[in-house]
């Protein structure tokens, strides 16, 4: 049972507060404005739990960055290169000035299949070789610093991704499934 010295708030818009499922005009008495300062001034001493940016490899095509969702790769064609880049979680756009360390490549369940390792001339960068029909997963890390886009704050942390690959015999090359998530 509910203690009845006290009501639960359960919305709150400009205009009206709705206390234990029963609507109120804020303007209709002062004990509801003071309730509704009351909310607003809790709201913003409770700390906003701050999301984690999405790492992502990307690639370009036709001069544009693009997501590289699954890895598809084919049997002596052009090896695949991609980027770690970290995307806002909020708008999916790249966090500019990223910087990262500790690039890693991590499980890779089929290594017969293809073969991935960090550039030696760009640890930011991931070379990917075809080298037998099959397909599998691989883990890629890194840490990384940013500024996060929400508050300008300095943040760093840690950051896995798992990619899918795939290798065909085409001979006229490969499509990367590139989408948005």
């Amino acid at each position: 049972m509910k203690d009845k010295k006290h009501k639960e708030i359960t919305y709150l818009t400009e205009n009206i507060i709705i206390i234990e499922g029963t609507p109120y005009h804020k303007g209709g008495s002062p004990e509801l404005h003071i309730i509704a300062e009351l909310v607003e001034i809790i709201e913003r001493l409770i700390p906003v739990k701050r999301r984690k940016p999405i790492l992502a490899l990307t690639t370009f095509i036709n001069n544009q960055k693009v997501i590289l969702m699954d890895i598809v790769l084919t049997l002596s064609g052009t090896p695949k290169v991609g980027i770690f880049t970290l995307l806002d979680n909020k708008t999916l756009q790249p966090i500019p000035g990223v910087s990262y360390s500790n690039q890693t490549v991590g499980i890779n369940t089929n290594p017969a299949a293809a073969s991935f390792s960090i550039d030696p001339s760009d640890p930011n960068k991931v070379l990917s070789q075809a080298l037998a029909l099959g397909s599998g997963s691989v883990l890629f890390t890194t840490d990384a610093s940013y500024t996060d886009p929400g508050d300008d704050s300095s943040q760093s942390g840690n950051f896995p991704i798992t990619k899918q690959f795939s290798v065909v015999a085409s001979p006229d090359g490969a499509s990367l499934d590139v989408i948005f998530s």
